[in-house]
């Protein structure tokens, strides 16, 4: 979503509000997801749908408290995210967000995306490092045979 947001001029807060109009974006990024699923084999995707469209990968949730999220992007100062001029409306952006893709996903495709029951492995990030969180990964995949040697 971000990307297509980026290749479309817009921010992600004003495409997360057009694709609550027009199912055409969500069809996009399907579409885009399903693809990447046919064309490569060994990647990651950052998708709050992928466990959905990509049903025989490797499912990983990584959660993380509201507070710690908009401090994470409010601090990152990403240039595609002007909206967030404070930790305050950083924290309310994410909020909405969550909200308006949790009944967007239940209402097109009956289901929730943030439920744990989706995901192999779910991990609350909130008081890791991205070392850590790294690790505690790598563990996980190493553990039931999907990295076998040493990144």
């Amino acid at each position: 979503m971000r990307a297509m947001a980026v290749e479309r001029g817009i921010t992600l807060e004003k495409l997360t509000e057009l694709a609550k109009k027009d199912r055409a974006i969500d069809d996009e990024i399907d579409k885009r997801t399903v693809e990447l699923g046919n064309e490569e084999d060994r990647f990651v995707i950052d998708s709050r749908l992928g466990w959905h469209f990509l049903p025989h990968a490797v499912k990983i949730l990584l959660t993380v408290s509201e507070d710690e999220a908009a401090r994470r992007i409010f601090a990152a100062r990403r240039p595609d995210e002007k909206e967030n001029t404070t930790l305050e409306r950083t924290k309310q952006n994410i909020t909405a967000r969550f909200a308006s893709e949790k009944e967007r996903y239940t209402r097109l495709y009956g289901v929730d995306y943030a439920d744990p029951k989706n995901h192999d492995f779910v991990l609350d990030t909130t008081p890791l490092t991205p070392a850590q969180i790294v690790d505690k990964l790598l563990m996980f995949l190493k553990e039931h045979g999907i990295v076998r040697r040493k990144l």
